[in-house]
């Protein structure tokens, strides 16, 4: 028997915003496999993938073609999780409250940034912050 136990460090991650005025509600959520291993403060959809900006498509001659999208926020994953290859992942995550969003992590292909997230998080009661 160890007479000594280890020493635990507390690493802040500064991914709560500096003003905490919505409340911080938790649960959990399915994860999709095959993601590799999502980091504390990834925004999630609904179908429980990273959020993405999809980039637009050349259009015909006409001048149509198809639109960026960007996924809807639903939740922001509380812990890190690796989604593996066999199947869904519950983790917990947040699904309101006040994020530093130069904290959070999404997809950055397609020149996506904090911004294209702002709105549908907003919609289920996610707000992001910047931390002075």
């Amino acid at each position: 028997m160890a007479l000594q136990k280890p020493t635990e460090t507390l690493t802040r991650d500064n991914l709560f915003s500096a003003l905490q005025l919505m409340p911080v509600v938790t649960g959990t959520w399915q994860i999709q496999p095959n993601q590799g291993v999502l980091k504390r403060g990834t925004l999630i959809s609904e179908a429980g993938k990273k959020c993405a900006k999809t980039a637009a498509e050349e259009g015909e001659p006409d001048g149509e073609g198809t639109p960026e999208t960007v996924d809807d926020v639903y939740c922001i994953l509380a812990d890190d999780t690796d989604t593996g290859t066999s199947g869904a992942v519950t983790a917990p995550v947040y699904f309101t409250g006040d994020f530093n969003q130069d904290a959070l992590i999404f997809d950055t292909a397609n020149s996506a940034k904090p911004r294209d997230f702002m709105a549908s998080a907003r919609k289920v009661g996610i707000f992001f912050r910047t931390n002075i």
